[in-house]
């Protein structure tokens, strides 16, 4: 005999009550004086050591009643003997490992491995277990196939070592990726299951810091299966205190190229304020920095000159407190002008040599070249623009040879009748077009025009898109030409002015361009020399705008480096000063595994590149689980086996009593006594009280 309810058993303690009531000593109610009583002295009633119970058979049946009420609540049941054991249902489960670089905080990893042996601990070898960590990307360290090839013996010792061989990388967290990638491998797993009666439990283990960055964006079109639960077991770190430097691109309104900005990120959970900032070169002073929790400062910083190594100190949590900048010579290049050698405030050179064309990545210096002789060995390497003004004689096929080989050509159209005249034979043999016309546009003094229609599309003009940056029309031009060709499409339009005629026109010639301004940017024929836009669209002209703007390339850890193509042996020696050969024809170095400065080498020359880590990391806020439930990932606790093997018991003892319902038997007893007892009560007049007592005398 078993009990459903066993602690409803203890009610039966109850029958200690009809106990104590037989043994209850009643004093007597009411008192009555009799006058011959009076004068008699009282005595007080003979107190006795021990009390007689009487009415055994009316004591029995309350106890009785007591006690199979208790019984009844217990919900007795006989249980079988082929029914005594209860073994759990196998499970598929997924120990999804969050390796990413916030996991490197102080206590964070070690806490986590704690948590993983403690479900290992509890695996069984009839379940299906597959292990997953993830970074950037999700990685199978052990997959549902690899654990049905090891015996039942081998199966929990292996995943064990394979979870303890993890170690955190120095990538961003996205945990979109890796949930719906564990999602999809248990639903293939189950569409796998060939016995298709048997339906195993499905779940996630999550094993992460939980930090505020993980990239969540993945799940917002992810539709989660309501059959698989996520069981977070995330790490916290007792000192939750972070703080972080970041690279930012360069103002483009810095002056000074050799000063950087960084970001001093601290988060709300930090206990730090006061940080300072170090270079590796020891000579050049500490910076510090004030930043309250939750709050972020920009630094201006100059860089000194064998420094690139940025360190924050100040802070508990140093993982993310470098960053990297690239140490490396910047080019010497030329932007060659041919026209007159006029430097007053009415010649474009004028605005050229004032125009800051200087970056870290190269020193541009304007020349101009007065021996057309110069152009028969003009390379786009060393030359990547040229501006023509008024150009030379037969000079139109070394021109094209440079343009064809990658190089840029700006032809200015002046209001000059020689220059123009001089301008239409030299197009026309440079873009093989027929009937080249130059016409100055005939407008009053007080009239002007503006341009109307701007390709925002085209390369040289994206970076103008934003709407902060599109608005052209404060512009105003003086004076401009009409440029027509009786060649059918003989140029892309890029810009027109308002009068319709081509503001700016653009050609391809092979690898290079050749675009024509009707209009020059001097104040004698525009404001474009002196409106925020020209800057800008001269570095345009010379290279991609976002090449000059962003200063350099930032890389973080996972991205590809791309490899310049040359015929000589490439090699790229890592942060870990190992030396990695590359083959000819790979376009991209892609083991930045590490953050630092990673140098490629090419036959004697060489150029640096700084790798640096992702700046979400660096929100190491704890993420709220209800963010994943707003998203429709089902969170549920996984259950260990004794637990589940108790919940199946008990459902499975809750089935038996439901069948035998042997408390109705003890309600039936407890009414059958209860009659008893009334009747006995009656008969005996037990418990009746005297209406009136004698006094004591």
């Amino acid at each position: 005999m078993s009990l459903l309810y066993p602690l409803y058993a203890l009610a039966a303690l109850g029958v200690a009550a009809p106990i104590l009531f037989h043994l209850f000593q009643r004093k007597p109610q009411g008192q009555r004086e009799f006058s011959s009583l009076l004068f008699l002295t009282p005595t007080p009633p003979k107190v006795t050591n021990r009390s007689r119970i009487s009415d055994l058979l009316l004591l029995l049946c309350r106890a009785l009643i007591l006690l199979l009420l208790a019984i009844a609540f217990a919900r007795p049941f006989v249980r079988s003997a082929s029914l005594m054991d209860v073994e759990a249902p196998s499970r598929s489960v997924v120990l999804l490992v969050d390796t990413s670089a916030s996991m490197r905080r102080d206590g964070v990893w070690e806490e986590t491995q704690a948590k993983i042996k403690n479900v290992i601990d509890d695996l069984r070898a009839v379940d299906e277990v597959s292990l997953v960590s993830f970074d950037r990307q999700p990685a199978v360290t052990m997959s549902f196939e690899a654990w049905q090839e090891f015996s039942e013996g081998e199966r929990i010792d292996w995943v064990r070592q394979q979870a303890e061989a993890l170690e955190p990388t120095w990538e961003k967290t996205d945990l979109a990726t890796a949930l719906t990638y564990a999602s999809d491998l248990l639903l293939q797993q189950q569409a796998d299951e060939q016995d298709s009666q048997t339906s195993r439990p499905l779940q996630i283990v999550l094993f992460s810091d939980l930090q505020e960055g993980s990239d969540l964006v993945g799940l917002q079109s992810y539709r989660w299966p309501s059959e698989i639960d996520v069981d977070l077991r995330s790490a916290i770190p007792e000192n939750r205190s972070n703080a972080s430097v970041q690279w930012l691109p360069a103002d483009s309104a810095e002056q000074d190229v050799q000063r950087i900005r960084v970001l001093v990120r601290n988060e709300s959970e930090s206990n730090e304020a006061q940080l300072e900032l170090n270079w590796q070169d020891e000579a050049t002073p500490t910076f510090t920095t004030h930043v309250p929790p939750g709050q972020t400062r920009v630094v201006r910083l100059k860089q000194p000159a064998n420094a690139y190594e940025l360190t924050l100190t100040g802070d508990q949590q140093s993982f993310d407190n470098t960053a990297y900048f690239p140490l490396s010579k910047p080019d010497e290049e030329e932007l060659w002008h041919i026209g007159p050698d006029v430097e007053n405030r009415e010649s474009l050179l004028f605005y050229l040599l004032k125009s800051p064309m200087d970056t870290r990545q190269r020193n541009v210096k304007v020349q101009t070249v007065s021996q057309p002789t110069a152009l028969a060995t003009v390379s786009p390497d060393k030359v990547p623009l040229v501006i023509v003004e008024e150009p030379f004689s037969n000079s139109a096929e070394n021109l094209k040879r440079y343009v064809s080989t990658g190089g840029r050509l700006l032809l200015v159209l002046t209001s000059d009748k020689e220059k123009q005249t001089a301008m239409e034979p030299f197009i026309g043999e440079l873009l093989d077009l027929q009937g080249i016309s130059i016409s100055e546009v005939e407008t009053n003094e007080s009239d002007y025009a503006m341009l109307s229609e701007v390709d925002f599309a085209n390369p040289l003009l994206q970076p103008f898109a934003d709407p902060r940056f599109s608005d052209f029309t404060k512009i105003r031009f003086w004076k401009h030409r009409s440029l027509t060709s009786s060649s059918e499409d003989p140029w892309k339009v890029v810009a027109r002015f308002d009068d319709d005629t081509p503001a700016l026109v653009e050609k391809q010639i092979e690898q290079g361009t050749v675009w024509i301004m009707a209009s020059g940017w001097q104040p004698e024929e525009s404001q474009l020399a002196l409106s925020t836009k020209f800057v800008p669209l001269l570095h345009g002209f010379y290279g991609e705008l976002t090449e000059s703007v962003s200063d350099f390339v930032r890389y973080e850890v996972g991205d590809a480096i791309p490899i310049r193509e040359s015929d000589e042996p490439t090699m790229v020696l890592t942060p870990s000063e190992e030396s990695i050969a590359i083959e000819k024809g790979v376009t991209a170095f892609t083991d930045t595994n590490n953050p630092g400065i990673y140098e490629i080498q090419q036959g004697g020359q060489s150029y640096k590149v700084a790798v640096n880590l992702a700046k979400e990391e660096s929100r190491t806020s704890t993420l709220l689980p209800g963010r994943l439930e707003q998203l429709g990932v089902s969170l549920g606790e996984k259950r260990t086996v004794v637990a589940t093997e108790m919940e199946q018991r008990q459902m499975r003892n809750k089935e038996l009593e439901g069948r035998q319902k042997f408390w109705r038997w003890g309600v039936l007893g407890a009414l059958c006594f209860v009659v008893g007892e009334t009747l006995l009560t009656r008969r005996s007049g037990a418990g009746a009280l005297p209406e009136t007592a004698p006094a004591a005398a």
